[in-house]
């Protein structure tokens, strides 16, 4: 759920609402990549406490064992008609209607 990712990345709700879904998830990805960087300078600082304290740091993994370099996966890319029929039948799943007063493009 997008809402959920972008409330945890610390957008309000009247922020989340009011962002494109571009900038949605620019705020989500720069906050992921920043747990990621904060995850792996906790793992680097364990793992040096830990190989700084064994009798026999030949036996103890490599860092690199430790750390993610990317777990996410890529967006899906779309054609503009694949994201209009996604986005239609989500708007007819959820009862939305079309503006009858809007113009048409």
């Amino acid at each position: 759920m997008a809402s959920k990712g972008a409330l945890r990345a610390g957008l309000s709700w009247a922020e989340f609402w009011s962002s494109t879904p571009y900038q949605t998830s620019a705020v989500v990805g720069a906050w992921s990549e920043n747990r990621k960087l904060e995850r792996n300078l906790t793992m680097t600082a364990a793992y040096m406490t830990a190989r700084l304290g064994m009798v026999n740091p030949k036996k103890f993994p490599k860092l690199k064992d430790f750390l993610r370099e990317d777990d996410h996966k890529k967006p899906v890319e779309q054609t503009s008609e694949q994201f209009a029929t996604a986005f239609l039948t989500w708007a007819v799943k959820h009862g939305l209607k079309e503006n009858e007063d809007s113009p048409d493009p």
